[in-house]
């Protein structure tokens, strides 16, 4: 972590709901709570969750729309995690759209992918490497 308290990079991502998106990745993924702020009309504003030491920051802009509604991917978070099996059952679990199976890849992890509740792209591995 920074001396600021964050890593070196947070990903921001944008989302329609985003009460919906807050819940939704603490009970499917695990992410926590960080922050909260409102706007004067008392919408969300800025919001962070964290993982480990990794933190997303999260945002609603005026028009947004999300990679649901435009029918493709934007934006792709590789996240590691110390048991992929386990984290693909939670996210099963919460109703994740699963882009299948946790695998053995070549390179010496073991991932699944998953889309979000408004389909962002995540992929969660654990290295399986040998020491």
């Amino acid at each position: 972590m920074s001396m600021a308290g964050y890593p070196q990079l947070c990903p921001y991502l944008y989302y329609e709901d985003m009460s919906a998106a807050l819940t939704w990745l603490a009970e499917a993924f695990g992410f926590r709570e960080r922050m909260r702020t409102t706007n004067p009309d008392g919408a969300l504003g800025h919001c962070e969750m964290e993982l480990g030491d990794a933190v997303i920051m999260m945002g609603s802009p005026p028009g947004h729309k999300s990679p649901a509604h435009l029918g493709q991917a934007t934006v792709g978070l590789y996240v590691n995690v110390d048991d992929v099996d386990e984290h693909h059952r939670r996210a099963k679990a919460a109703g994740a759209e699963l882009q299948g199976e946790p695998t053995d890849q070549e390179y010496g992890a073991r991932i699944y992918g998953v889309l979000d509740l408004e389909g962002h792209q995540w992929w969660f591995s654990q290295n399986i490497a040998a020491s």
